[in-house]
Order: C-alpha cells, then structure tokens, then sequence
C-alpha cells in the first residue's frame, strides 16, 4: 500500500508532526465515505444526519491517534452547534455529547457588509449579496456591546448567557446567506462578532459576475419576458402598418 510506504517518509521528514499517524486513518476515512454514499443512497432526506454521524467518529479517532494534543477543526455552523434541542444531528452535538468541556466551539457571525454568500451547497448555489446581521433582538444586541470586532467567552462571561435570555433562547441571527434561529450561548461555547465583512479583493467585474450567479434563473427569466415583450411590439407594428396600407 501506498501508505505504508509514504508514512516513514514523512515520519522522517516531519517528526513533530504526526502526518503518519494521520496517513494511517485514511483507509477508514475513505471506509466512511463510501457508508455514507450508501447511506445517503437509501435515505437521500437525511444527507446531512449521515454525514455528521459519519464524520463525528472520524474526529474522535484522529483525537486519540495524537494523545496529549489539541485538534482544530474546521467547519459550517450546522456542523458545529451543540445545542441537541434544535432536533438535527451535528458533529458538535456529538462530540459535545462524548467528550464534554474538552470540546470547545467558536462560531463567527458578521454584522454588516457584502461577501460572496452560499445559498444552496446541494446546487452550488452561490453569489456575491449584502449581509443583515444586526436584524432582530439578537443581532442588535451583539452590535452594542462594542465598537469593535470582539469575541465572547460564554463559559466565562456567565451573567451575560445565564441572565440575558436573549443569548439563551433562540433568535433569528444572520448565517451564509439568511437568518437562522439560533440560542448561541447553548449552541456555542463563544462566538466571534465582525462589524464588517468584505468580499475578497476581486476586481469589480468578478464580483459583479458573482452577484449574478445565484439571480440566474431570475435573470433568464426576466430575460425571456423581455425577448417576448419585444416580439409582441415588433408584431403589434407591424400589423398597424399593415391596416394603414390597406
């Protein structure tokens, strides 16, 4: 196998570094991946529950193949949510549930500004819009209490999760390109508040190409009634130019 053969390799190359042992769970990892196809196949509704449960193990073997170290991981805010009330499986909500306070989860949310947003990852639905998230008592909240960007400890910050029932209950708070309903002091151990995101440095064009990316359908309609619109009058003329000759 191929492993066998890069692992010492890199072992050698990066001994502080355990690439080998992680090298080592790849085998499974792809195991998992072809569950999950079969999964999803049988129970196509459930794509995300398959995939968290799938995921959430994959993450707890890669922990104890490092003992003694930390894992970051990195993923979207419906992977990550610990709060098992909002009834939908997550990565978090496991891993929350297993290991306890030894997990610590950090979501970022924005306030204002414009970047390039997803609409629907299941059809790669994405486009460049504007971001909304001081919008409801949660939202504003979060924008007065600083100036600044700032991030909020929830495990130390007690009296602001405990006694503020609007960190505690959900509420509508802005997340890729909409408003979800969520207790983020139940859901996140803290969380990162931006003031004002900006799209990446693209020239204009790109960006407005990406403006119109997720407005396709739109566009070609609006498209297709403004071809017909032109026919219609084209047509109309024509038949009146035809009756005053005649």
């Amino acid at each position: 196998m191929w492993i066998e053969a890069a692992a010492p390799e890199a072992q050698k190359r990066f001994p502080r570094i355990p690439h080998s042992t992680a090298m080592s769970l790849i085998p499974e990892n792809l195991r998992a991946s072809l569950q999950l196809c079969k999964d999803v196949s049988a129970d196509g509704k459930n794509y995300k529950a398959h995939r968290d449960t799938n995921a959430a193990p994959y993450a707890l073997e890669l922990k104890a193949a490092v003992p003694g170290q930390k894992l970051i991981l990195w993923a979207h805010i419906s992977h990550i949510f610990h709060n098992d009330e909002r009834g939908a499986t997550s990565v978090g909500e496991i891993l929350h549930r297993t290991i306890g306070s030894r997990l610590y989860t950090i979501a970022p949310f924005a306030e204002s500004g414009g970047t390039i947003l997803i609409y629907d990852d299941n059809k790669d639905d994405v486009g460049y819009g504007r971001v909304h998230g001081e919008f409801g008592p949660l939202g504003k909240r979060l924008g007065d209490l600083s100036r600044e960007d700032y991030f909020v400890d929830f495990r130390q910050t007690g009296i602001t999760a405990g006694n503020d029932p609007v960190f505690v209950t959900r509420q509508p708070l802005w997340v890729e390109s909409g408003r979800w309903s969520l207790a983020v002091a139940r859901d996140f151990d803290g969380i990162i508040w931006i003031r004002t995101v900006h799209a990446p440095d693209f020239p204009f064009a790109k960006l407005m190409v990406f403006a119109g990316m997720h407005y396709t359908t739109e566009l070609e309609v609006l498209g297709v009634v403004f071809v017909l619109g032109i026919i219609f009058l084209i047509v109309r003329r024509i038949r009146r130019r035809r009756k005053v000759t005649a």
